[in-house]
C-alpha cells in the first residue's frame, strides 16, 4: 500500500517529495528490508535532490546489511559534497561499519574526523575504539574548550567584510554572531551548509539540525562568548 500510494503521489507531481522518501525509506530500515530501500533511494535521485537525512538512511543500511565497501563510496560521495556533507550521524554509522568488520586503520582516520570537527561519538562504540586506539597507542582525546581555528578565524574576517552581524552584552563582555542567508540564492544553501558545519560546535542549541530533519535555517546564532571580542572591537 506505502508503495502503491508513493508512486501515485510521485505521478500526480505534487512536491515536495523529500519527506515521503524519507517516510519510506525508514519503514523498509525497520523491516530491514534493505533491497527495497537501495531502490527507493535510487528513485530518489532520480526525482529530486536527496538530502543529508535521506543519505545517512542509506547509508545505515549499507552498514546494516553487510555492505562495507559501498558504504564507505557512500560516505565518501557525502564528505566530498557541499551540498550535502557528513554530521555526527553519518560519521558514527560508517564507525560503527569500520569497527564492526575490523578495518581499524579506516576507523582511526573516521575517529581523527570527528574530533577535528568535534562531533560527539555514540557510547556503544566507545570501549570498541578504545580497545583500538589502545593497540595504536592513542587515547581517546577528551572534549577540549572552544576555540576558535584559523580556517574558523579566516571565515569571519571574510564575512564581517561582507556584513556579518555581531551582538554584545550590555557590559561587552560577551559577543554572540549572527549569521543570515537569503534562501532565494542557490548558492547561499550551499555556503549555509558549510558554515553550519564549519562552526557546528559554537551553535546555540536550537541552530543545530536534527537527524531527522535536516533543516539548516536561513538564521543561526553562536553562543554569547568573549572569544568573539576582537571582532566586536573592530
Amino acid at each position: 500500500l506505502a508503495e502503491s500510494l508513493m508512486t501515485e503521489f510521485m505521478d500526480s507531481g505534487l512536491k515536495p517529495l523529500i519527506p515521503s522518501f524519507i517516510d519510506l525509506m525508514n519503514m523498509y530500515s525497520s523491516l530491514s528490508l534493505h533491497d527495497k530501500l537501495e531502490s527507493t533511494f535510487i528513485q530518489c535521485l532520480e526525482k529530486c535532490r536527496p538530502n543529508r537525512t535521506i543519505y545517512n538512511i542509506y547509508l545505515n543500511s549499507l552498514v546494516k546489511g553487510d555492505n562495507p565497501h559501498k558504504a564507505e563510496e557512500i560516505f565518501n560521495q557525502m564528505h566530498g559534497n557541499g551540498a550535502i556533507g557528513v554530521n555526527t550521524r553519518s560519521c558514527n554509522i560508517i564507525l560503527s561499519g569500520y569497527l564492526s568488520c575490523r578495518e581499524y586503520v579506516k576507523a582511526e582516520k573516521i575517529y581523527d574526523l570527528m574530533c577535528k570537527k568535534k562531533f560527539d561519538i555514540e557510547s556503544p562504540l566507545m570501549e570498541k575504539l578504545d580497545y583500538v586506539l589502545s593497540s595504536s597507542r592513542k587515547v581517546v582525546k577528551k572534549p577540549l574548550s572552544l576555540k576558535l581555528t584559523k580556517a574558523q578565524r579566516e571565515i569571519l574576517v571574510g564575512m564581517f567584510l561582507g556584513g556579518l552581524k555581531i551582538e554584545s552584552d550590555e557590559e561587552r563582555r560577551n559577543h554572540a554572531i549572527r549569521f543570515e542567508f537569503n534562501e532565494n540564492f542557490g548558492m547561499h544553501s550551499v555556503l549555509k551548509r558549510h558554515i553550519h558545519d564549519q562552526f557546528h560546535e559554537w551553535l546555540i542549541s536550537f541552530s543545530k539540525t536534527s537527524d531527522r530533519s535536516d533543516g539548516i535555517p536561513c538564521q543561526f546564532n553562536t553562543i554569547s562568548h568573549s572569544y568573539f571580542g576582537f571582532y566586536a572591537d573592530q
